[in-house]
């Protein structure tokens, strides 16, 4: 076993060498003067975007330089009308769940078929509370895994948090895997049930007895899920790990993500916002699993870290890009565009690198940084500011990626691009929306791309580039059309009309008419049954 996993650790190695022009430079991890060059139309950075502008590629996978005058050294990729833009960073996702994708109780038809949303993660992932139970089988097959892995790397992302994944492709932080080129400051650690609580008991609307207590660690970036609910059940969770009163403790600080974080009041957001922790948004997967998701406006106004997930293929999203659509549409539509492009934006590069400390190395375009990088088509396509370019970004799909790399080292792209520059191989190339296009699977994983598509489409697992049909993917708009343990909750189909111009079911006495925010049960128990603001009052 372990002479196998160091044959695919070279084969994966060797795939690097390919690159023609600097292939000796890689090799000795050394030479600033072997570069590869990407001429782009736009590079989207954290500062701004920079237009027409040559990126260098060292030859140990760092930008080396960004260059208004063409190189005259050095291999050249003339990306024309293309925006350049850092890979991505998925800050949430159960890659080894994603093999099946999203199941028939997800879809739209489930609005009709099961009218209710849930309260708490356990009512359909344990059956509590007489709640039906859905469940995805988990798999540890590699070719399932690097399948899951490519889904997201054809999207652009280049970085995944959370368990599962395998060698090669994605660096997945908070997993065992090499995180190829990053140095890490401090060990990356995802914790799905911080509390460990996992059957039906542990439902505590209140109090702390619960299996464990986690602790904060210096040493360690810590990433856990809490508060996935809308119940008093779902906060008690975020209670226990912001208190030290009992047997609580306390962990909040800036080495501390929360992932979903949906049931929680203003005082809870105050107390994020004091320590510096991130939240983690997957919009999708909440609204199809409870019908509302974080309150992410008024974590703006608080100045909290924000960084976006896509869950799982189950309930969320297949890859980044969907579910930065999925951000930007309920933004427009249930929140008045609180955030702007840009901002949507940095909840994939610079926002999670941040909470991981390695926004010196990875999440933006900058010399010295690494050379994970994106690169979308932008056909004649011109844009009048800064701010349509980032939303150009969101507005890709993965017809038009045209390259990724992670570390300078390509993972996938148009033939055309790369011809000369990769050496071929028919076993890692395939047809895709008309073109031709380099999968490094080989280089990465041991195994052909066309291996992997074989036993794929054998097994019918969920295909590389989902069809974008609403009809067949989780539900992406607030829906709750009753709730039977909380008759008092808001109702609402996400419809905006004249007397309820947000969509939250408030036809009267709404707290803010411009802003999703409906009575969920947490303010029926804990908030003296009003609304928790969508926006903080200025002072």
């Amino acid at each position: 076993m372990a002479k196998k996993g160091k044959m695919k650790t070279l084969v994966r190695l060797s795939g690097i060498f390919f690159l023609a022009g600097y292939a000796f430079c890689l090799f000795f991890f050394k030479s600033e003067q072997c570069d590869l060059w990407i001429y782009a139309k736009y590079i989207v950075s954290n500062d701004g975007i920079l237009k027409n502008k040559y990126l260098g590629i060292t030859g140990n996978g760092k930008i080396g330089a960004i260059s208004d005058q063409k190189p005259d050294h050095g291999v050249i990729i003339d990306a024309g009308n293309h925006i350049l833009s850092p890979g991505f960073i998925n800050a949430h996702d159960h890659l080894s769940y994603n093999h099946r994708g999203p199941l028939k109780e997800t879809l739209p038809s489930y609005v009709e078929e099961y009218p209710e949303r849930f309260n708490h993660r356990y009512d359909w992932s344990r059956g509590c509370r007489e709640y039906q139970r859905f469940s995805t089988p988990k798999t540890k097959r590699a070719e399932f895994l690097i399948w899951n892995e490519l889904r997201q790397v054809v999207a652009g992302t280049t970085s995944n948090i959370g368990a599962g994944g395998y060698f090669g492709f994605l660096r997945n932080f908070g997993s065992y895997f090499p995180h190829e080129g990053v140095k890490l400051k401090k060990k990356i650690w995802s914790d799905t049930f911080p509390l460990k609580g996992k059957t039906c008991k542990f439902l505590l609307e209140d109090g702390d007895q619960y299996p464990f207590h986690p602790s904060n660690r210096d040493d360690s970036i810590y990433i856990v899920h809490i508060s996935e609910g809308k119940d008093a059940a779902a906060r008690n969770e975020f209670i226990n790990i912001s208190s030290d009163e009992g047997k609580r403790r306390n962990i909040l600080g800036k080495n501390i993500g929360l992932t979903h974080s949906i049931a929680l009041l203003e005082e809870d957001i105050r107390k994020i916002a004091v320590s510096g922790a991130t939240v983690v948004w997957s919009p999708r997967s909440n609204l199809a699993l409870y019908g509302v998701t974080a309150p992410v406006s008024l974590m703006k106004d608080y100045g909290i870290n924000l960084a976006l997930g896509t869950d799982w293929a189950y309930s969320g999203s297949a890859h980044i890009l969907d579910e930065l659509k999925v951000a930007s549409q309920y933004n427009e539509k249930y929140l008045n565009n609180v955030f702007s492009n840009k901002e949507l934006w940095q909840m994939v590069t610079v926002n999670p690198a941040r909470l991981l400390a390695l926004d010196d190395q990875i999440g933006d375009i900058k010399v010295g940084m690494l050379a994970d990088i994106v690169l979308f088509f932008a056909g004649n396509k011109e844009f009048e500011t800064d701010e349509d370019i980032y939303g150009a970004v969101i507005g890709m799909d993965t017809s038009k990626t045209a390259l990724v790399m992670r570390s300078g080292t390509v993972l996938y792209g148009k033939w055309k691009l790369l011809k000369g520059i990769i050496a071929e191989n028919k076993q890692d190339t395939d047809i895709f929306f008309n073109e031709e296009y380099y999968i490094a699977t080989s280089a990465e994983t041991g195994y052909t791309y066309r291996q992997l598509r074989t036993v794929n489409e054998k097994y019918h697992t969920y295909p590389l580039f989902p069809a974008p049909d609403p009809s067949a993917t989780p539900v992406m708009y607030p829906v709750n059309l009753k709730n039977r343990l909380y008759p008092e909750a808001s109702v609402y189909t996400g419809e905006i009309t004249s007397s309820d111009p947000d969509g939250d079911g408030i036809m009267q006495d709404d707290n803010d008419e411009r802003y999703f925010n409906p009575v969920r049960p947490v303010d029926l128990t804990d908030n003296n049954k009003r609304q928790t603001r969508a926006r903080r009052l200025k002072n």
